[in-house]
């Protein structure tokens, strides 16, 4: 029973978590940019130097990848007074991760979803147990 339990949060989880990256995955607003520049203007950048940032990370938003994570990266950024320069590589590889996370759970959606012991069965271990090499036989 317990099993079963586990299966079905596991499986609300991936349907949460699929649904969730379109929601949060959207371009920047007018507003965003608009904040991070005052931010940045007020730690003495100027907008040439924050629009390479924000125009990556709307392009990441283009891409559906969820956007929220690399802005507050950013704000944390530019409020402790860090060099855009520096930001940058640092929103490349955060961007860099959300894709990959975002291949995986779009390959996951165009898989059937299988029922418990399918792939044991399958596999030719309808028992459903596993040998690791560690049982002292």
């Amino acid at each position: 029973m317990r099993t079963r339990i586990d299966i079905e949060i596991g499986v609300l989880s991936l349907m949460v978590a699929l649904t969730a990256t379109s929601i949060w995955a959207e371009p920047l607003s007018i507003q965003d940019r608009e904040v991070i520049t005052r931010l940045g203007s007020a730690q003495g950048h100027s907008e040439n130097e924050i629009t390479p940032l924000l125009d990556h990370v709307s392009k990441a938003g283009e891409k559906g990848i969820p956007t929220e994570s690399l802005l507050n990266k950013m704000r944390e950024g530019l409020a402790k007074g860090v060099e855009p320069k520096r930001i940058d590589p640092v929103l490349r590889q955060m961007t860099s991760r959300l894709e990959s996370a975002h291949e995986v759970l779009e390959e996951a959606k165009g898989r059937p979803r299988r029922r418990r012991g399918e792939s044991a069965a399958r596999d030719g271990n309808a028992g459903g147990s596993v040998c690791t090499g560690s049982d002292s036989r």
